[in-house]
């Protein structure tokens, strides 16, 4: 049975202080949490990220790193468990009705993404549209990646005696057996 949405995740407006429900997609490569922002950038809503210590959300749009102080939400939960990261590819993605939606480009839906770049972990946006190939569009360190591989964020549909996905991720593999057999660095 799949969770009720707002049981599972909110968007909290962000003024300058990340709330005590945001959820964490996992930490950077200085230990500090990677939260999950969404950005009304001129008529679009895109995903992005922020971690403490930042004021800004930064995302990518337009093969850029941009950044956004004003208009920017938060995303937040009060049960980590409803979500999974499922993990896909470029050439085997297809849109399932349980990916949460991040945001929207121009009649394309957007998704909520990680992957990693150069053995770092990287949060970013899904554009799912037709005839577009799907990538995991990301920055890191002010340069923009396109990743093929990645996870998408989900609600949760597993069993309660299932793996939860949410806090291992994956650096290469789809396969879902090698997540779980502990072999990849927990980023949470």
């Amino acid at each position: 049975n799949l969770p009720k949405i707002e049981d599972a995740y909110y968007w909290r407006d962000y003024k300058g202080k990340i709330p005590s429900d945001a959820l964490s997609a996992g930490r950077d490569d200085h230990g500090k949490p990677i939260y999950i922002t969404q950005v009304l950038y001129k008529d679009l809503i895109i995903p992005g990220k922020l971690v403490p210590g930042d004021l800004e959300s930064f995302f990518e749009y337009g093969n850029k790193e941009l950044s956004a102080i004003y208009n920017v939400k938060i995303l937040c939960t009060r049960q980590s468990d409803l979500l999974e990261w499922i993990p896909a590819t470029t050439n085997n993605f297809e849109r399932r009705g349980y990916f949460i939606t991040g945001g929207y480009e121009r009649d394309r839906t957007v998704f909520i993404g990680r992957g990693t770049q150069n053995d770092k972990l990287v949060v970013g946006k899904i554009v799912y549209g037709k005839n577009a190939p799907t990538w995991l569009h990301t920055t890191h360190k002010h340069k923009v990646y396109r990743l093929t591989e990645f996870q998408v964020l989900s609600l949760s549909y597993r069993s309660e005696n299932s793996t939860d996905l949410f806090n291992v991720f994956g650096t290469t593999s789809t396969e879902s057996s090698e997540i779980n057999s502990g072999e990849y660095p927990d980023y949470n």
